[in-house]
């Protein structure tokens, strides 16, 4: 993937060397994809609560030390960190008191923009296919039906198509 190559470039400063193997390519895969899921998660927000002055401050802080690394020297890597800081920081507040759509908003606004520079992100929704979204309920109903073993099987082949189901307390996803 693209975006994986050039986050492992950008995650190195650009006057050192890089060391190009393959564990370099899999931590950028799952940087890209902390990231993502991140942001996944954000455009799942359905939820009106009263915007939080948290959310501003963590957003605040996250843009000053983006703006900082990249004006010391094009620092790509602190940049990163700064957004590793303020998923941080986000998912402990959403642990603490939840978030509300209108918070995740100017969430994903900040990451827009910062993603601007990066260009590693990913803000579409995925399409699920029919056929995956046919298993996943057909999981649901052996799972409540306390058939654990055609669960996981049922799981199995969600995953052999690429995807994964995560169980929350609100449902499957």
């Amino acid at each position: 993937d693209g975006k994986v190559v050039r986050y492992a470039f950008l995650t190195t400063h650009y006057k050192k060397p890089i060391n190009i193997s393959d564990d370099l390519f899999e931590q950028a895969r799952a940087g890209v994809e902390r990231i993502n899921n991140f942001i996944r998660n954000l455009l799942l927000v359905d939820i009106d609560l009263p915007e939080r002055a948290e959310f501003g401050r963590i957003i605040d802080l996250a843009n000053r030390k983006f703006e900082d690394a990249m004006d010391d020297d094009f620092d790509t890597s602190g940049a990163f960190a700064s957004v590793f800081e303020l998923i941080k920081d986000v998912n402990k507040e959403i642990e603490r008191a939840g978030i509300g759509r209108s918070d995740a908003d100017k969430i994903l606004v900040f990451l827009k923009r910062v993603d601007s520079v990066l260009g590693v992100m990913t803000f579409e929704k995925e399409k699920i296919p029919e056929e995956v979204e046919k298993l996943v309920r057909a999981r649901d109903e052996a799972r409540s039906r306390g058939d654990f073993d055609e669960a996981d099987a049922l799981r199995d082949k969600i995953e052999a198509l690429g995807f994964v189901v995560e169980d929350t307390r609100d449902g499957s996803r």
